[in-house]
């Protein structure tokens, strides 16, 4: 509505939140227009991957939304716990592997890859990750503790350096 369609990197995966202490049932994904430009996310996907069986579990279409710039949209299991949710998917419990490795990844609407985070270190497939995966483990005995870019939808192409564990805020 009103928003160009743009297909460069300028959508991140910006904030992640995959393990709580007790049950997983906060789990949400945080995504942050970093371009100047509102974006129609219209057929966008975020897969979700295994990292120990090197396949997709889950994919995400993301709605016809226009997320304006500087705008985040959050993905979660459960928007009952959640303070914000935009998009409500399925399971509520466990949506997000834990995993070591595992990751996530964004696709535009024409397949092409936009932006990635491996945890807990490096996957193998090189589309769910850029430059070397982050080693740290999201806490699930430090309650909201989640993966963050530091700074705020900082992207230098290198998990490792662009996301540290830090208090969630989605």
């Amino acid at each position: 509505e009103g928003a160009e369609t743009i297909y460069d990197p300028v959508f991140v995966i910006n904030e992640v939140d995959y393990d709580q202490v007790g049950t997983d049932n906060e789990e949400f994904i945080e995504l942050k227009n970093i371009s100047t430009h509102a974006i129609n996310i219209n057929g966008w996907q975020l897969r979700l991957f295994n990292g120990s069986g090197e396949t997709v579990y889950q994919t995400i279409t993301l709605p016809n939304v226009s997320v304006a710039s500087g705008d985040y949209f959050v993905i979660c299991a459960n928007p009952s716990l959640m303070c914000e949710c935009d998009l409500d998917v399925s399971p509520d419990v466990d949506l997000i592997q834990n995993g070591a490795p595992d990751a996530m990844a964004l696709f535009n609407p024409d397949g092409n890859f936009i932006d990635a985070l491996s945890y807990e270190g490096s996957v193998i497939n090189t589309d769910y990750i850029e430059g070397v995966g982050n080693a740290n483990a999201d806490s699930n005995t430090t309650a909201f503790i989640g993966y963050s870019r530091a700074p705020d939808g900082n992207d230098n192409n290198a998990n490792s350096t662009d996301f540290a564990l830090r208090c969630i805020s989605p």
